[in-house]
């Protein structure tokens, strides 16, 4: 045991032992976001949300009155999705990114 360095006292032995506090682990900052994570993830939320939309609603065109499977449907509404999805995810980067330059 350590003398105490303010009183000069040697600290009073209680049995138990004081555990020495954890190392404290700095994390570094990060630099850029991981810009093909961002249009990845709006791409799979695009796909997603317009897929399910494709689910639900009627698969009739109203012009030709031609019906697409429901696999057609959620396919090409998925794709469109994912499109609009990626566009909105970049768009967002560009401003997140760009705001911390400033």
């Amino acid at each position: 045991m350590r003398p105490d360095d303010q009183t000069g006292e040697t600290p009073v032995a209680t049995g138990e032992e004081q555990p020495l506090p954890a190392r404290v682990r700095r994390r570094r900052r990060r630099g850029a976001p991981m810009v093909w994570r961002w249009i990845g993830t709006g791409a799979i939320i695009g796909f997603a949300l317009l897929g399910a939309y494709a689910m639900t609603s009627d698969n009739v065109n109203e012009a030709t009155r031609q019906s697409y499977s429901a696999t057609t449907a959620v396919g090409f509404m998925g794709i469109l999705g994912a499109c609009i999805g990626a566009l909105v995810a970049a768009v967002v980067l560009a401003l997140v990114m760009g705001r911390d330059r400033r």
